[in-house]
């Protein structure tokens, strides 16, 4: 990722297929972190599970898909 960001830089974001890819690999990261955390609400037992919800977690998903 700071390889990419310092690419953007030296290229004044002139390329816009740099722009995608880094928003490809974003989605890609969001898509494995979602995934993951289904795995682990499936996991849990009730109890666990509603303490995992009042656990504070970053925020790594956009606006559209928080809202679901």
């Amino acid at each position: 990722m700071q390889d990419m960001r310092s690419k953007m830089q030296s290229m004044d974001m002139r390329d816009p297929s740099m722009r995608e890819k880094m928003m490809n690999e974003r989605a890609e990261r969001e898509s494995k972190i979602d995934g993951l955390i289904k795995q682990i609400e499936l996991s849990l037992n009730k109890k666990q599970l509603e303490k995992f919800n009042e656990i504070e977690k970053p925020n790594l998903m956009n606006k559209s898909r928080r809202m679901n």
